[in-house]
C-alpha cells in the first residue's frame, strides 16, 4: 500500500503538469482540434517525461541501496549472504 499512498500525494502536482503541458501543446500545435492536441500532448507527456524519469529513478535508487534504505524497491542481492556480511554485499 505504500506505493499507492505515494501515487495519491503526487497526482494534484502530476495532474497539475499534465494540464499545463497540454495547453502549452495545444496553444503552439498546428492541429484545429483541441481534443486530438489534448490525446497527442498526453500520450507525449507520458513518453518524454513520466515513463523515462520513472525508469530514471529507479535506476538511481538501485545504483545506491545506501542510501536509499526506506524507498520501497526490493534489492536483491546477487548471491546467498549471511546477516553478518550483509554491508559487504555487491548489488547490481
Amino acid at each position: 500500500m505504500g506505493g499507492l499512498m505515494h501515487w495519491l500525494l503526487a497526482s494534484p502536482l502530476l495532474l497539475f503538469v499534465a494540464w499545463a503541458w497540454i495547453d502549452l501543446f495545444a496553444h503552439y500545435s498546428p492541429l484545429p482540434n483541441y481534443w486530438l492536441d489534448a490525446l497527442l500532448g498526453l500520450l507525449l507527456m507520458a513518453g518524454v517525461v513520466v515513463l523515462p524519469l520513472g525508469v530514471a529513478a529507479f535506476w538511481l535508487v538501485t545504483s545506491f541501496p545506501g542510501l536509499f534504505q526506506h524507498v520501497g524497491w526490493d534489492v536483491q542481492p546477487l548471491e546467498p549472504v549471511r546477516e553478518t556480511e550483509a554491508y559487504w554485499v555487491r548489488y547490481v
